[in-house]
């Protein structure tokens, strides 16, 4: 197999030829200024480059899409006469000035997988990785009931690769049949694991295929359909959730979390019943490294589906209350001295690759806006969830459609300028951060019945409602709890109705407040200062006074 100089998938390769073992290789030439990498690519690219100048011209090219199917760039096939692969090249687009032009040059890392727009198009399929396009394209045939993707690069380019967009998938990889192909699956296995798969699982071909057999092969004696959908189910069956390592003795099963105890002196383990199954998602911790945490999904008796972060700080003091608090949640877990504090220790002790990040607080978080039921932005990163009971008190919600709310409420603006400031003020919070911009807002003041609480239910129709005031909160608060409700609205929008609910002289200073983003100075109990919180809201306040 021979590459350019170029390319960025193989190392360099020494011209055989003629070479003899003391041979040193030929000089790379000095790289060549392309200008910018261009992707994905516009509507005005030129055609793609069919030949390559050592290689001739490319047997197949595979497009690389992102989740939407705009082409990213290609990996074409190069082969001898007898059909034999001679090299395979990626090729992007690159613009120097005015000018756009294709070039055998590779992806950045992390490169893209092969794929994905398969992935987007199926959210809840599961998914099996191969190497390479030839292998994906083919066991997409083989297996049309999984989204079958590939990565680029070959076995020793796994961790060269953007494996987030596995994550919340179920997760298994097909190895070619050879040391280097069974040693980069399981890597990917790890690396998929590591990018957030809810569950991963590695086929084990048998011993007897051929040296490098793969997916893209005609089946051989011994393996056929049926056999290989048994190897993929047995893989599936023992997908490992998360890389979850469990302490020595424990260990979990579809019936719960046992403790295999060791008699005195040796024996056979007599296996103890901790609690009712339940998964663990990950380790979790906020922004700045801090309030670690284990999240762990599981269903009530009822059959719904609940994922609590447990905080690693209050397992250390004992666990007592974490363990009501589970049980309050739906989990069974047991009573017995022996057994609930084994099941603190399992918890306090568990290990899990995969990492999320914790937060108190909505809005954004890099290029994404969180909320507390959903993440709205580019695909692919860490999770992010709520700390527990940060949700608390926050009336998001999500009814009906965006055409019923522009007829029912928006519609209602025209000629009323009140209303249109309203709904305005309703969207700025989002904006305030990306523009630098110090949050603030408005206080309606008018007579009883005049339209006040109107204005501050139909801005608040834009974020959500549920509560006795829709999305809105009370001025009836102390200072501290004012604090708590604009972080908790971080980003977004904020609505206080009755200025005349909050003592005269705390208003002033919580409204101060509230505009300034930053909670009150406080200190621990040691003296030291504690972290402000910080917010950015736009402020939308009723009342008589």
């Amino acid at each position: 197999m021979t590459s350019s100089p170029d390319d960025p998938f193989e190392a360099v390769r020494r011209n055989a030829a003629g070479a003899g073992p003391e041979a040193s290789p030929p000089p790379r030439p000095a790289a060549r200024d392309l200008g910018d990498l261009i992707w994905p690519v516009p509507a005005d690219a030129p055609p793609r480059l069919e030949s390559h100048r050592a290689h001739g011209r490319a047997a197949v090219q595979w497009p690389y899409v992102d989740a939407s199917g705009a082409v990213l760039g290609y990996v074409a096939r190069f082969e001898d006469d007898a059909g034999k692969k001679t090299a395979v090249l990626p090729q992007t687009l690159w613009r120097k000035g005015d000018r756009l032009a294709w070039a055998w040059k590779g992806f950045p890392e992390p490169r893209p997988i092969y794929g994905l727009d398969r992935l987007a198009g199926r959210p809840f399929a599961p998914v099996l990785v191969v190497e390479g396009e030839k292998k994906a394209d083919a066991a997409s045939v083989r297996f049309p009931e999984y989204v079958v993707i590939g990565w680029p690069g070959g076995a020793k380019a796994t961790r060269k690769i953007d494996w987030s967009p596995l994550a919340g998938r179920d997760v298994v990889v097909w190895p070619d049949a050879d040391e280097p192909g069974r040693v980069a699956a399981k890597d990917v296995g790890r690396l998929a694991s590591a990018a957030g798969a809810r569950a991963v699982g590695v086929v084990d071909p048998p011993r007897f295929l051929p040296e490098g057999w793969d997916l893209a092969d005609a089946w051989e004696a011994g393996l056929g359909q049926a056999e290989a959908d048994a190897l993929i189910s047995e893989a599936r069956a023992a997908a490992q959730p998360g890389g979850v390592e469990w302490p020595w003795g424990f260990r979990m099963d579809a019936e719960g979390l046992w403790y295999d105890q060791v008699p005195p002196g040796g024996g056979k383990p007599s296996p103890t019943r901790i609690s009712a199954p339940f998964e663990v998602v990950g380790e979790a911790r906020d922004p700045d490294g801090g309030g670690w945490a284990v999240v762990i999904r599981f269903k009530d008796r009822d059959g719904r589906e609940k994922m609590v972060p447990v905080s690693r700080a209050r397992l250390a003091g004992g666990g007592a209350e974490v363990r009501a608090e589970l049980a309050d949640a739906g989990l069974i877990v047991s009573p017995a001295r022996g057994k609930a504090d084994k099941f603190t220790i399992a918890l306090a002790e568990v290990a899990a690759v995969q990492r999320l990040s914790l937060v108190s607080a909505t809005g954004w978080c890099g290029r994404r806006f969180v909320l507390p039921k959903e993440v709205i932005g580019p695909a692919g990163g860490e999770r992010v969830i709520f700390a527990k009971g940060a949700e608390d008190g926050l009336h998001y919600r999500k009814a009906g459609s965006l055409p019923a709310w522009r007829e029912a409420v928006a519609a209602r603006a025209q000629g009323n300028d009140l209303l249109t400031f309203a709904l305005s003020l309703a969207f700025l919070g989002p904006l305030l951060r990306p523009l630098d911009l110090e949050g603030g807002g408005v206080h309606f003041r008018g007579n009883s019945s005049s339209g006040k609480t109107t204005l501050a239910y139909a801005a608040g129709s834009v974020w959500g409602g549920g509560g006795p005031l829709g999305f809105g909160q009370t001025w009836r608060s102390t200072a501290n709890a004012l604090e708590m409700v604009a972080y908790g609205h971080n980003d977004g929008l904020v609505v206080f109705d009755e200025l005349a609910l909050v003592a005269p002289e705390e208003a002033g200073s919580a409204a101060y407040s509230l505009a300034s983003g930053q909670s009150k100075a406080r200190s621990r109990a040691d003296g030291s200062l504690r972290r402000r919180s910080e917010w950015r809201v736009a402020i939308l306040s009723t009342g008589e006074i």
